[in-house]
């Protein structure tokens, strides 16, 4: 996890960032599809990268879970950053 824990901390920052601006109305989810796109392909590389704590599959991993939570929502941007907030303090 270490290997990608500040990559996975900036793309949580960006995910913040946009989810705020659909929530204040300043883009909308249909504008930000090839970003949750890339996002979400970059998510699942890493999730088959890092091992999960308790030995799960990757499937399980906190990468794997914000990567399914972008599924085209208003909220899965915002969903997605509390998924990696929470995993990533955990993994302190």
């Amino acid at each position: 996890m270490d290997d990608h824990a500040d990559e996975l901390k900036a793309m949580r920052d960006s995910l913040i960032a946009h989810a705020d601006k659909i929530e204040s109305g300043t883009a909308a989810t249909a504008d930000l599809t090839d970003l949750a796109a890339e996002l979400r392909a970059r998510l699942e590389d890493i999730a088959t990268k890092i091992p999960t704590a308790s030995g799960a599959p990757p499937a399980a991993s906190l990468a794997s879970r914000a990567a399914h939570a972008l599924h085209g929502s208003p909220t899965a941007f915002k969903h997605a950053a509390e998924i990696l907030t929470v995993g990533l303090s955990a993994a302190q």
